[in-house]
């Protein structure tokens, strides 16, 4: 959605890198879980493309290269701290022995792990990207905010669902 507002090039070509190696990121995590994560019970029901999709997309079109760079730096931001919860508690139930087979459960821990790093390298490659302009500043802390508390609402949407 934001590629065709990119004037520049060189700023098109960089963004249309940026964003195909982030996809290929989200899908192998995607697999990876699916790989993993077999009972449906364990899975939401809610798509990924849903809700997140719709926000994701709507906030990038009208603002070319810069809205999805803070788009990405604030779903990221929330995605860290959402893989570092969950993390923090299968580390504890490792360490509590109540989970089992532990070495499925530690491969899981490790897939998050490594996810989460791809995810927090995003978040700052992003972050890096969307230079900080005076003339920008409220409209990329609204535009921030939106798209993480959006995120936060979709995750606990999914929970229920």
């Amino acid at each position: 959605a934001a590629l065709p507002r990119v004037q520049c090039g060189e700023a098109r070509a960089a963004l249309e890198a940026f964003a195909a190696e982030h996809v290929e990121a989200e899908e192998a995590h995607l697999a990876a879980v699916a790989a993993v994560v077999a009972a449906p019970s364990e899975r939401s029901w809610m798509p990924a493309t849903s809700f997140g999709w719709v926000l994701g997309f709507a906030s990038t079109a009208g603002r070319g290269a810069r809205g999805m760079y803070i788009t990405t730096h604030a779903v990221e931001s929330f995605v860290e701290e959402h893989y570092g919860d969950q993390i923090r508690q299968l580390s504890s139930e490792l360490q509590e022995g109540v989970l089992s087979p532990k070495e499925a459960y530690s491969e899981l821990l490790a897939l998050l792990q490594g996810a989460c790093a791809d995810e927090v390298h995003h978040k700052e490659e992003a972050a890096a990207r969307a230079v900080h302009e005076l003339k920008y500043a409220a409209v990329d802390k609204l535009h921030f905010a939106l798209v993480y508390w959006g995120s936060r609402v979709g995750a606990a949407v999914a929970k229920r669902i």
